[in-house]
């Protein structure tokens, strides 16, 4: 299982929503299309090694790239 933890775009840098899903495709595609419908592109996961997870980045509307959007965390153990 993975966590999605779908990020502010405005104001204070938060979390705003969380949803699980089977596979970390499932939740980079919820991302994914979350995003998009507000304008933002080139949506990628870049692998954080510090974690069990990944980060999802996209360009902004307004053109700035590299803005963390969203965060997935494997899910296993005591925490599933």
């Amino acid at each position: 299982m993975v966590r999605a933890r779908f990020m502010s775009v405005k104001g204070t840098f938060k979390t705003v929503k969380e949803e699980t899903f089977p596979t970390e495709r499932d939740a980079f595609l919820a991302v994914q299309e979350f995003y998009a419908a507000l304008g933002f592109t080139n949506i990628a996961i870049k692998v954080d090694d510090e974690f069990d997870g990944a980060r999802v980045t996209a360009k902004t509307p307004g053109g700035r790239g590299g803005r963390n959007i969203a965060f997935l965390d494997e899910m296993g153990g005591d925490y599933s």
